[in-house]
């Protein structure tokens, strides 16, 4: 530990009541039980289409997607929510290794989302090989540097990461630049992916030029925006927010992350099992995948 970080524990060990830290650890706190309760919440009231759609029936590589991304990530936000909360053991400045358990959750999930998100515009088009390589390639050009700036990540916080005993928290005394950089990477897919998607409509014909927007919500375009937007939030927060509100709403993120694609996985799976005649993935009149048909669906 450098002299800057020997300054930062004495001075945060000083003022934790004065400076914003124990206000920062404490709106986590608060917050990420929030999350837990808005996703068990959202489990419970989805429950019923999860028998239906996704445990009867055939099990296929998008079934598997959604047990990972569902349960995987409700256990991890217990995990840190026992973590954090005052009913643990009491820390000390070991257990900073539940920092590397988050990264790689962090990592796991966001690569389960994002092959999902490859696999439904694979459908959705028609099957297209060349669209579906394109999207996995632009994920291994981004997932690839952001597991070396995670990595990096990791190692930054076990320096920059304090046991305050007076509060009997772990807090962040700096921010490393490799957490901004790992966001940037994980955004980086969402803006790229979007830009495929844009790019693939435009090869449709269409008599007008609104036909392209209409094909693009049809297509599932917003559920992908809304994601898109959620990543952006935590690279927004990475970069301006100070070291102690780094995780403020990080753990909400994940809970609506996990709701949106979870409900849209949903309700691709109930229309794919209960699709009427007449509507198919592919329709010259209707320009695509008509999402916001199946309303009686979560």
């Amino acid at each position: 530990m450098d002299v800057q970080q020997l300054e930062g524990l004495e001075a945060l060990e000083r003022n934790i009541l004065a400076a914003g830290v124990y206000n920062g650890l404490s709106l986590t706190r608060y917050l990420q039980v929030s999350a837990l309760t808005c996703t068990l919440y959202d489990h419970l009231l989805t429950l019923r289409y999860e028998i239906e759609f996704v445990y009867h029936g055939k099990f296929s590589y998008v079934k598997g997607l959604y047990i990972l991304i569902r349960y995987g990530i409700e256990a991890s936000l217990i995990y840190v929510g026992f973590i954090i909360s005052g009913f643990r053991p009491k820390l000390d400045v070991e257990l900073l290794s539940y920092v590397p358990v988050l990264w790689t959750c962090t990592m796991v999930f966001s690569i389960c989302t994002n092959l999902y998100v490859a696999f439904h515009h694979y459908t959705v088009w028609d099957r297209r090989k060349a669209t579906f390589y394109v999207l996995l390639l632009c994920l291994v050009g981004t997932y690839v540097p952001a597991g070396y700036f995670g990595i990096q990540a990791v190692f930054d916080y076990r320096e920059a990461i304090v046991y305050a005993s007076i509060i009997d928290q772990c807090a962040p005394i700096l921010q490393p630049n490799s957490i901004k950089e790992y966001w940037a990477c994980l955004f980086a897919f969402d803006v790229l992916a979007m830009a495929v998607i844009v790019m693939n409509s435009f090869h449709r014909p269409f008599a007008q030029r609104q036909d392209v927007f209409t094909s693009l919500r049809r297509d599932g375009a917003v559920w992908f925006v809304i994601l898109m937007c959620l990543r952006l939030a935590n690279l927004i927060i990475s970069v301006f927010a100070r070291p102690e509100y780094i995780v403020l709403v990080v753990f909400n993120i994940w809970s609506l992350i996990t709701i949106t694609i979870s409900r849209l996985i949903l309700r691709t799976e109930g229309f794919m099992k209960n699709k009427p005649g007449t509507v198919q993935v592919w329709n010259a009149h209707v320009g695509g995948f008509e999402l916001s048909r199946f309303v009686s669906y979560p």
